[in-house]
């Protein structure tokens, strides 16, 4: 009877939200299909549509399967610091830009990265190969070498100089304060950044040395104030469950599709171990210079999270996949859990990516279905991760615990 009641709850949700979700879709603008807003101020941007079938197909094949639309920038490299190309877009009325992104190099995404290079110049390589399939029979990749993504490091002259150099993406303002900044690395990332204060945009791309940044499905969204924010669909059981279990928290309870912080996810631990185990009266107290959050000084005495050096804990910093399967070991090893898992090494296609003190966790965390690929053989270990993304793996922790 009780699961009964849960299901019906769950599906009223789910309605309620679904028609949440169509008001508050309306209210959304794409940034590619609004040309009148969308120009293109200097180098080499071009935009992706529907139409160009060609391109959207091959990324896809490339892990983004939900890929619509989007823009690239190009830069070959040279004499310059970097590519400083960007583009204008009038975003007046609304208050957020959500877009994913992802730096295609040489080595790491086959003919995708042949492609933008065609496009950018067709003329230029027709006329020196003739055909794109000439072309790409001479061009330099091998996808199978899976060499690691290079990111030279550096510092940029404007005031952001403690971003890495490489790929990054700047939002200006209309007399070009950075507002955000962005370092683009090899994987896909969802990005969401505040716009409220910003009339015309000034979206640019720094790349340093060869390569290309790619868009995708880039939005501006109006928040209604009447929204309530919700998880996406595929979250909402998930995020439903761990209310039920008491997992959630008061600053996971919103905002879902948004970055979880270090914080916000040991938050999320803490209400765990008290729901399996109960945390106990005489731990010692931990404390840091930047935070003082019980749950983190509970979760470091415990022994599941560390600080990053001068008693500090970077509370705000967000935190990735492998960071979140590497405190899921420890509370295992702390709770005295262990579970027979196969010896075989699954090998990813990011292998290379995983850090080297995450492989173990990454392994196991993996084997007990706790961790999923975003694709086929693909972890994506350095993503950040989402606050609903945080209290699925939680409860599927939990539910692992429970057995």
């Amino acid at each position: 009877m009780n699961q009964l009641k849960r299901k019906i709850t769950i599906l009223l949700i789910i309605m309620l939200l679904t028609i949440n979700t169509i008001a508050y879709a309306q209210t959304d603008l794409s940034v590619v299909s609004c040309s009148d807003n969308f120009f293109i101020a200097t180098g080499n941007v071009i935009k992706i549509t529907p139409e160009d079938s060609q391109m959207i197909n091959k990324i896809r094949a490339n892990g983004k399967t939900g890929f619509n639309e989007g823009f690239y920038s190009s830069y070959d490299g040279g004499v310059r610091r970097s590519s400083d190309q960007y583009i204008t877009v009038d975003v007046s009325g609304f208050s957020e830009l959500v877009f994913d992104v992802v730096a295609v190099s040489k080595n790491q995404f086959g003919d995708l990265e042949a492609s933008i290079d065609w496009q950018m110049n067709p003329s230029y390589f027709s006329t020196q190969y003739g055909s794109y399939e000439n072309y790409l029979s001479t061009y330099s990749y091998a996808p199978a070498a899976n060499q690691p993504f290079n990111i030279s490091s550096g510092t940029r002259s404007n005031p952001l100089n403690y971003l890495t150099e490489g790929f990054n993406i700047y939002i200006h303002n209309s007399t070009w304060q950075i507002k955000h900044a962005i370092t683009v690395s090899n994987q896909w990332q969802q990005v969401k950044v505040d716009i409220s204060d910003i009339s015309t945009m000034n979206f640019q791309f720094a790349i340093n040395g060869p390569g290309n940044i790619l868009v995708a499905n880039p939005y501006l969204i109006k928040s209604d104030p009447t929204t309530i924010p919700e998880p996406s669909f595929w979250a909402i059981e998930g995020v439903a469950d761990a209310r039920e279990l008491n997992i959630i928290t008061d600053n996971t309870s919103h905002d879902y599709r948004n970055f979880i912080t270090r914080k916000e996810f040991t938050e999320v631990m803490i209400n765990l171990y008290e729901v399996v185990r109960g945390v106990p009266d005489d731990l010692p107290r931990i404390t840091f210079s930047d935070t003082s959050s019980r749950e983190v000084e509970i979760a470091a005495a415990l022994g599941l999270v560390n600080g990053i050096g001068n008693h500090q804990f970077a509370p705000d910093a967000l935190i990735t996949r492998e960071q979140i399967v590497t405190i899921f070991n420890r509370m295992l090893t702390n709770l005295d859990i262990t579970y027979p898992v196969s010896t075989d090494y699954i090998r990813f296609i990011d292998e290379n990516l995983i850090s080297d003190w995450a492989k173990t966790s990454v392994q196991m965390l993996y084997k007990l279905g706790i961790l999923q690929g975003i694709s086929e053989a693909q972890i994506a270990p350095k993503s950040n991760a989402t606050k609903e993304q945080s209290l699925i793996l939680s409860v599927r922790l939990y539910d692992l615990l429970s057995q």
